[in-house]
């Protein structure tokens, strides 16, 4: 998996089979990234807006099965990344890919709206929705990393979000 991570992508996509592969290794069992533990890995919902709806939906219990599951994810994540030596960007990388499938399909997830972008909200929500302690993974709160993306801009595009991941190795 650290190949995966601190590696160049190439021109076929090489990054993104890795970042899958990687992420199917790790987390197959999670019910809050896969569909009922699902083995493939396949992300619960294809969508943060669907993630947020099915949350808002939620039963209280629910919500505290789900938080639950969140920590045992978190600490699940927390000695992976311990384990190949995996800190700040690089760990957000990892984890998004985890998550989500790979940072491609991570920025999918997060631009909500379909618009190639994605705005502050939309990322801030994700980063919520998510269960991410960016402080904990990164040094950095949910803003500076967003800033960091956008590179003085109000919105982060593709190519600006895939230069960033590429540039944090």
């Amino acid at each position: 998996c650290l190949g995966s991570v601190g590696g160049m992508a190439d021109a076929n996509g090489q990054r993104e089979r890795d970042d899958h592969n990687c992420r199917d290794r790790t987390l197959s069992n999670s019910q809050t990234t896969t569909r009922g533990g699902d083995s493939g890995g396949v992300p619960q919902y294809p969508s943060m807006r669907a993630a947020v709806e099915a949350e808002n939906a939620m039963s209280v219990d629910e919500q505290a099965e789900l938080e639950l599951q969140a920590t045992a994810e978190h600490e699940q994540l927390r000695e992976e990344l311990a384990t190949l030596g995996l800190q700040g960007l690089d760990a957000l990388a990892y984890v998004l890919a985890a998550k989500l499938g790979s940072t491609r399909k991570a920025f999918n997830w997060f631009d909500s709206a379909r618009s190639g972008h994605i705005a502050s909200v939309e990322w801030d929500m994700g980063v919520q929705v998510l269960h991410l302690d960016l402080v904990a993974l990164t040094g950095l709160d949910s803003r500076q990393v967003f800033r960091l993306m956008a590179r003085s801009r109000s919105e982060v595009g593709r190519a600006e979000w895939s230069e960033f991941f590429r540039s944090s190795r």
